[in-house]
């Protein structure tokens, strides 16, 4: 149950990042294109004349693909920032509900969370599964071998350690030495 609910957690931490890369990456590419589109028709809606069409929707075509390159250029940027955005608090989320079921490993994690704050590379490989994934995999491990050796946990007395040793007697004015023999 519980892995079922983390693993759909971080599918869904993935594909979001997936979707905001794909989404930047189509405005990145779109926006100069639309802005020229849009240039054109403004351009030519403009202008009534024949010979005033054909310099309107050139001019509104450049002027147009500047205003959607200067757009494009923040694109990236805040798609990235978005990205990293994301990583900070869903991963800090599955974080906490990997540590809420004893699962947080924090070399797994560290690995994980420091590929994913990688902007748009994340995207393409699916982190937070895989570290879910590994999380899950170190726990079934550790509940393997702790169900494998009987008593692992238990001290015997003879192992224990003599916490009393060298304590004596506050009125005992007996060196420790004379006192053991």
């Amino acid at each position: 149950m519980r892995a079922t609910f983390l693993y759909g957690f971080a599918i869904f931490t993935d594909f979001l990042q997936l979707m905001i890369m794909l989404s930047f990456a189509a405005l990145q590419v779109l926006t100069p294109v639309g802005g020229g589109a849009a240039g054109v028709l403004s351009g030519c809606y403009i202008n009534a004349s024949a010979w005033y069409d054909l310099f309107g929707c050139i001019q509104g075509a450049f002027f147009g693909g500047a205003a959607g390159g200067l757009l494009s250029a923040f694109a990236l940027p805040i798609g990235g920032a978005l990205d990293i955005a994301l990583s900070l608090t869903f991963g800090g989320g599955l974080m906490v509900l990997l540590a809420w079921n004893g699962m947080f490993y924090p070399g797994v994690f560290l690995g994980g969370f420091i590929g994913e704050n990688i902007p748009f590379l994340d995207a393409l490989f699916p982190g937070w599964t895989f570290m879910v994934w590994k999380c899950l995999k170190n726990k079934k491990a550790e509940e393997a071998k702790a169900r494998q050796v009987p008593g692992a946990n238990a001290v015997s007395i003879e192992e224990s350690p003599r916490a009393f040793d060298g304590i004596r007697a506050a009125n005992d004015n007996q060196p420790y030495v004379q006192q053991a023999a």
